[in-house]
């Protein structure tokens, strides 16, 4: 079974990877609109990385769950891949908010 260091690794990097992509396509959105065209880049990427990061999330959040019931309450890598699991499906939502950014999914 791997440590929870290698756990919380994965999931901060996945975590990365969703602000990343979101922050580069926003940035590129502001220099779009400073050079006079319409931004489209931002709200064109956010469902399909809201879509990617919600299934990553919950596959994350039941191995976590699975784990911590088979060891009964004491895996500490599986309560890192329950909380885990669900800030990384809360990160593209709460993240355009914070940027400010004006095409909020429904």
């Amino acid at each position: 079974m791997s440590s929870p260091t290698s756990i919380t690794r994965l999931i901060g990097n996945l975590a990365a990877l969703v602000g990343s992509v979101l922050v580069a396509c926003f940035l590129l959105d502001l220099g779009i609109e400073w050079v006079g065209y319409e931004p489209i880049a931002f709200c064109a990427v956010l469902r399909p990385v809201i879509a990617v990061a919600y299934y990553v999330g919950v596959l994350l959040t039941a191995v976590g769950v699975i784990m911590w019931a088979v060891s009964m309450g004491k895996s500490e890598a599986g309560i890192a891949l329950m909380l885990g699991g669900v800030m990384l499906f809360i990160l593209p939502e709460v993240l355009p908010h914070y940027l400010g950014a004006e095409c909020i999914p429904t």
